[in-house]
């Protein structure tokens, strides 16, 4: 029960530290008015081959060494539409982990109280599933609105062009699944045990 109570403390304290982060990275995104932000996604790809080939031939230019541009990152100056995209990112991350460690709070106080086996808590862990299954459409459907913001605001030469960068993180899907299994499994060890309880 100790260790139950220190891994409590532990996730509150790691919720409050979450919010204290989220709330200063917020106010300093929004504060930074024609500063230069640096833009990963999406990235800017050469679209001239013959430029390509010119830097392909200054990269491999070490004997044994091969290198190879691909994707490159830009600082641009921000502007209120890149900052609200930006702040509007960073408030669904950290909603994100503050949702997800709030179930597991709540999950740990059933367990601490002997209230694990109840419908409430396979509602939670149903919850933090879906939620773990549809990060990467959530992130991905960010990073579009990304590209339509910086590509409409920031015109390119004709020898580069931008790239969607989408890199499907499949762990948290995974991971989903798995928690959806166990309040499956919860569930029905739910079930036969208000069966017994009749049947008593």
């Amino acid at each position: 029960m100790n260790k139950l109570k220190i891994i409590s403390g532990i996730l509150y304290f790691a919720k409050w530290v979450s919010v204290a982060i989220g709330i200063v990275a917020c106010a300093m995104i929004l504060s930074m008015k024609g500063e230069p932000m640096i833009i990963t996604s999406p990235s800017i790809g050469i679209a001239d081959e013959q430029l390509q080939k010119s830097l392909d031939d200054v990269l491999n230019s070490f004997e044994g060494i091969t290198l190879t541009v691909e994707h490159i990152s830009a600082q641009v100056p921000s502007t209120y539409s890149l900052q609200i995209i930006s702040a509007i990112t960073l408030i669904l991350k950290f909603g994100f982990i503050l949702w997800v460690l709030q179930i597991i709070i709540n999950l740990v106080d059933d367990v601490k109280n002997n209230k694990a086996f109840r419908s409430k808590n396979i509602i939670r862990l149903k919850q933090m599933a879906w939620l773990l299954i549809l990060t990467p459409v959530i992130f991905s459907f960010i990073k579009f609105i990304n590209l339509i913001a910086i590509t409409s605001v920031y015109k390119l030469p004709d020898s580069l062009t931008y790239r969607w960068v989408d890199n499907t993180n499949f762990d948290s899907i995974t991971v989903g699944f798995l928690i959806y299994a166990i309040a499956i499994a919860f569930n029905e060890g739910l079930q036969m045990k208000k069966e017994n309880e009749l049947t008593v």
